[in-house]
């Protein structure tokens, strides 16, 4: 039922418009004053709002200009009851953003009639807001879905695909499923002596002559996608046996043993094959998917025969070995001071300033040397050292930032990336509050990065987290947006502040009209509901151009610049408070 927020100072007017309101159906919370009002607006988070003017201590007036300045509240309907009639009240109060007003005194039916005319206006504008989403999703979804030469599945949905594999072999103990890659000898060389446009088409033909063998000589259920790169994969979901990859191995070879026709000259194709196949031991998909990766590289040693299905043993001794090395060592990097914090700095568009940074860790290992996240953060999370190693980021980044107002750049944001397994698996918001008291940063000057997938896992569960960071004071910014989670409508129904467009998009946004017209409709779109937009990975002047066009708010990239230690932040900023 939808909810409604009543402010009224006179007791016997409130107590009637709760009844009546009541007896319609509506659920109704009170508030005596503006001040009150406008706390249990940003706690209930109501429907719309009825709110007298003439109030102690916050006026209506007043009250109306807090909730549209707090992007939690500045979207609700507002009608304003009153007894004040003259014309200039009106304009007074629809200049700061008024939906309506009821003159005192007025009927049952009047109210009636204003509460619901708003709610179904209100209604009709997020219905149109969700049917641009679903146009917009469906061509977002057809281009971080397919690879855009080929027309084929990319490596984001193959993942998906082996994930399922993975989940029926894992509910079936007699089932496997096998990953088979696809390269091709000398493809680098050719697509150099044919040029660009000859290139492509030869990838275009060779993707749809092995699209076709596969769905109409050969009775087999499977699923291909292209990697890039000259690279298809190709999923077999329900395999008993390693001869039967074999031959189908063979079978692929065999039928590019012909020329393809390409710019009115034939070009031979040699395949080379790499294999994997699940078993009871080990069905996890990303496992499988590298042994197939590591026997491709093999394929190319075996003669004639050209392709290879992955032993087990061919590099996993070494590989077990390193791993427990890097979790020995990951265990004791944060005691022994080997974490590092790099900053790169976010720009506003609009006046090319530096309004924040996004921390970045970096693990100096004194055997490894500079070792990235992404080489170590699944392993602290498999471990549960996130926590510690999350702790510590926060806890340096907040404090660094402070460091950095104390300076004299007093407005100046940090951002910090949240994991999955952080963010639902500790109480994040108790963990964040005693960092802030501890640093002494106020909360708005702090933003959690969360990417699309964490999103995407539980929104209702991510809601009340969200809901709760919000009422610590700080942002959130949804990362690597365009990533192909989920569906773009949850962005409706979370309280996040800024959406940062991936990389992916922008490095083609001057050179693809698909990517440009979607990053044109993202950031409509969030703008649109109220989200500011970072675009990342801008490396060139031509891409900086394309987004100031499009109203982008914020860049981060190497065009400004890239990652760097905290001392070169602090120069930056002198740097740029003389004018450069």
């Amino acid at each position: 039922m939808p909810t409604i927020l009543v402010i009224e100072d006179d007791e016997d007017i409130r107590k009637l418009i709760t009844f009546i309101l009541s007896r319609e159906g509506f659920e109704v919370h009170q508030a005596i004053n503006g001040v009150i009002g406008v706390q249990m607006a940003f706690e209930k988070q109501p429907d719309l709002i009825l709110s007298d003017i003439m109030m102690p201590d916050m006026d209506g007036y007043q009250t109306l200009s807090a909730l549209r300045q707090d992007e939690r509240t500045n979207a609700i309907p507002f009608i304003f009851l009153t007894s004040k009639g003259e014309r200039q009240d009106f304009r007074r109060g629809m200049t700061i953003g008024a939906d309506d007003y009821l003159v005192k005194p007025f009927t049952k039916n009047e109210l009636i009639e204003a509460i619901n005319a708003r709610l179904s206006r209100q209604a009709a504008t997020i219905t149109k807001y969700k049917d641009k989403l679903q146009k917009l999703e469906e061509k977002y979804n057809q281009l971080v879905t397919r690879d855009s030469l080929t027309g084929l599945p990319n490596l984001l949905t193959f993942r998906k695909s082996l994930q399922q594999a993975q989940a029926q072999a894992e509910a079936n103990e007699f089932l496997r499923y096998a990953v088979v890659l696809i390269g091709f000898g000398r493809f680098e060389q050719i697509s150099q002596a044919i040029g660009i446009t000859a290139s492509n088409e030869l990838l275009k033909n060779v993707a749809s002559q092995l699209s076709n063998y596969l769905t109409d000589k050969i009775n087999w259920q499977e699923e291909i996608a292209s990697l890039g790169n000259g690279q298809f994969a190709v999923l077999l979901p329900s395999v008993a046996q390693e001869d039967q990859v074999e031959y189908f191995a063979r079978s692929i070879i065999r039928e590019f043993t012909k020329p393809i026709r390409v710019g009115g000259q034939e070009v031979f194709m040699k395949p080379f094959i790499g294999a994997a196949l699940s078993n009871k031991e080990q069905k996890k998909a990303e496992v499988i998917l590298k042994q197939a990766e590591v026997a491709l590289v093999q394929s190319k040693n075996t003669g004639n025969l050209n392709y290879y299905i992955y032993k087990a043993g061919l590099g996993s001794s070494a590989a077990n070995l390193d791993k427990l090395d890097l979790e020995g060592n990951l265990s004791q990097a944060v005691e022994r001071n080997e974490f590092e914090l790099f900053y790169q700095p976010q720009i506003e568009i609009k006046t090319r300033q530096i309004v924040g940074v996004e921390a970045l860790l970096r693990w100096r290992n004194p055997n490894r040397g500079i070792v990235l996240p992404t080489d170590f953060i699944p392993l602290a999370e498999e471990t549960g050292l996130i926590h510690g190693i999350g702790e510590w980021v926060l806890r340096s980044a907040c404090a660094q930032v402070k460091e950095w107002q104390n300076d004299g750049y007093e407005s100046l944001r940090m951002a910090v990336n949240i994991s999955n397994h952080q963010f639902t698996h500790t109480d994040i918001g108790k963990t964040i509050e005693g960092i802030l008291a501890e640093t002494k940063l106020e909360s708005k000057f702090l933003e959690l990065e969360l990417t699309e997938s964490a999103v995407a896992q539980d929104i209702q569960k991510t809601v009340t987290i969200l809901y709760e960071l919000k009422r610590i004071g700080v942002s959130v910014a949804i990362d690597d947006f365009g990533t192909g989670y989920s569906s773009l409508s949850y962005l409706m129904d979370i309280p996040a502040s800024n959406l940062k467009i991936d990389k992916s998009f922008i490095r083609n946004i001057t050179t693809d009209a698909n990517y440009a017209f979607i990053t044109r409709s993202i950031i409509d779109m969030a703008h649109k509901l109220e989200l500011k937009v970072i675009a990342e990975g801008v490396e060139t002047p031509q891409e900086l151009h394309f987004l100031e066009q499009n109203y982008c708010d914020e860049i981060q990239g190497y065009l400004f610049s890239r990652p760097i230690p905290a001392q070169e932040i602090g120069k930056l900023l002198k740097a740029e408070k003389r004018g450069f």
